[in-house]
């Protein structure tokens, strides 16, 4: 079938969806997943909280952002499995980046929140 094994995110929104089936990763249509979003989105919080353990006391009001919390999570899927392949630096380089990005976001979101600014 030819599926493609990665893909390189915009933002979560326009995505189709990374699946892991059998230790393959496979595209599928967000409508068709319907799991996929929570469970991206408990992926995206663990990973950001053992990144900034810090942000821990502030996990109970992360829903309020799930879409940058997804999007983190489908990034750093990305930039894992640019890692795994290493074929391309550049690209990787730029995933680097835009994890870090993401990361900084929702330290911006959560710390404003939870501090009532």
């Amino acid at each position: 079938m030819g599926m493609p094994t990665y893909f390189r995110p915009v933002t979560v929104r326009h995505l189709m969806v990374i699946c892991s089936v059998g230790g393959k990763r496979y595209f599928a249509p967000e409508a068709d997943m319907q799991d996929a979003s929570y469970d991206r989105f408990r992926y995206g919080l663990a990973l950001l909280l053992v990144r900034r353990p810090y942000l821990r006391c502030y996990r109970e009001i992360a829903h309020w952002w799930p879409d940058a919390v997804e999007e983190y999570a489908v990034a750093i899927k990305a930039r894992d499995k640019l890692r795994s392949d290493g074929d391309n630096e550049g690209l990787l380089q730029e995933y680097e980046a835009r994890c870090l990005e993401l990361e900084e976001e929702l330290e911006g979101y959560l710390t404003a929140a939870g501090t009532g600014g």
